[in-house]
C-alpha cells in the first residue's frame, strides 16, 4: 500500500516540477524583454509620459477657467 502512495506522489512530484520549470522558463523569457530596453528607450518614454502630463494640466486649467470667467462676468453684469 505504502508503494501505491509512492507511485501518486512520484508523478504528481514530477508534474509540479515540469510546471516550475515552465514557469521558470517565462520568467527567464520576461527578464530578457526587460532587458532589451534601453536606457535611451526609457528616457523617452518618460519625456513623452511628461509631455502629456502638462498637455493634460493646461486643458483642465482651461476647462476650469473657462467656466469660471463666464460666471465672473455674469456676475459683474448683474445689475
Amino acid at each position: 500500500m505504502a508503494h501505491e502512495n509512492e507511485g501518486d506522489w512520484g508523478e504528481y512530484r514530477r508534474l509540479i516540477l515540469a510546471e516550475l520549470t515552465r514557469l521558470s522558463d517565462g520568467i527567464s523569457e520576461v527578464k530578457g524583454q526587460i532587458g532589451a530596453l534601453h536606457s535611451s528607450e526609457l528616457a523617452a518614454i518618460k519625456s513623452q509620459i511628461a509631455v502629456l502630463q502638462f498637455k493634460s494640466g493646461l486643458w483642465g486649467f482651461a476647462a476650469g477657467a473657462i467656466p469660471g470667467a463666464a460666471a465672473i462676468l455674469y456676475a459683474a453684469m448683474k445689475p
